[in-house]
């Protein structure tokens, strides 16, 4: 059986051992000459999916009326999708007594 000790020592030399792989790692991928292409090329790629996706754009909160539209819209959009059905219940916290609590 290992003791505390070698455990603790076989414990320390894996983390050492893995962040200096992970030091490897990186130095070898921004090495890479094509890695700031290939980010580049990721970002675009993300950008534009996500602009594809439907998703909502903020407004300029110094603008209040293009605030006011931004949550109407999101409103009817919630309100749209809830008569649709299928909506999840919320999360609810279980009382403190079952969380070992009080």
């Amino acid at each position: 059986m290992i003791s505390g000790g070698k455990s603790a020592v076989v414990a320390g030399v894996c983390g050492a051992v893995f962040v200096a792989y992970c030091f490897y790692f990186d130095r070898k991928r921004r090495s890479d000459p094509q890695f700031k292409q290939k980010l580049r090329e990721r970002r675009r790629k993300l950008n534009s999916s996500n602009i594809n996706s439907g998703e909502s754009k903020f407004p300029d909160l110094k603008d209040a009326e293009a605030v006011q539209k931004f949550f109407l819209k999101e409103i009817e959009l919630g309100e749209e999708l809830l008569s649709q059905g299928g909506a999840v219940a919320p999360f609810r916290c279980p009382p403190l007594t079952e969380r070992g609590g009080i």
